[in-house]
């Protein structure tokens, strides 16, 4: 009886039997997913239902989930013609990130401000009134988007962004050519991004 107790303990232990399907399937589906592409800066030019003129965008994404976003003409800076125009200035916050086709989708939620200007532009903002001369006024700005990133290589992205929003300017009647306090926008644009 020691020695079969012996010769049980000193033998190797059975061979394993090679793994079943099932039992591989949980190690594949515990594999690391592809990363995500990952835009720090974009500028983007586009178009928008609030101007005339050609729309640029500035974001900026410091944290993976949340940006800031400047858009409107340049009045003030690249020009300073008269005319109806709204910029806006928001913080976004990302809710997915879904990749289709080698191309990422991004849904997008925002809030800020905006400003209505009418006229030549005045410096800094006017939430409690008009500018001088009633040229514009700022109030609240919400906003949603969907942004396309396409991998163009060495850490840039082709940027592409649609969104609508929507501003209130409780003294919009006021201005030099009044306007109505509520302004739904839309927009699209394209640029680079890294």
């Amino acid at each position: 009886m020691l020695v079969l107790a012996l010769l049980l303990a000193l033998a190797p232990p059975p061979a394993s039997s090679p793994a079943s399907s099932e039992q591989l399937e949980g190690v594949v589906d515990s594999a690391p997913a592809a990363p995500e592409t990952r835009t720090y800066v974009s500028f983007r030019v586009g178009a928008a239902t609030t101007s005339t003129r050609p729309q640029l965008c500035l974001e900026l994404t410091p944290f993976d989930l949340l940006g800031i976003e400047a858009c409107g003409s340049g009045g003030g800076f690249l020009h300073n013609e008269p005319g109806t125009d709204i910029s806006h200035f928001r913080g976004k916050v990302r809710l997915a990130a879904i990749e289709v086709e080698g191309v990422q989708l991004e849904p997008w939620l925002a809030a800020g401000f905006a400003e209505l200007q009418v006229a030549g532009d005045v410096p800094g903002f006017s939430f409690t009134d008009t500018s001088v001369g009633q040229a514009s006024t700022a109030g609240p700005d919400v906003g949603g988007s969907v942004r396309a990133l396409l991998p163009l290589g060495a850490g840039f992205e082709l940027v592409g962004e649609a969104g609508v929003g929507l501003a209130f300017f409780s003294h919009a009647r006021s201005l030099v050519i009044p306007q109505d306090p509520l302004q739904p926008q839309a927009q699209v644009n394209l640029g680079i991004g890294f």
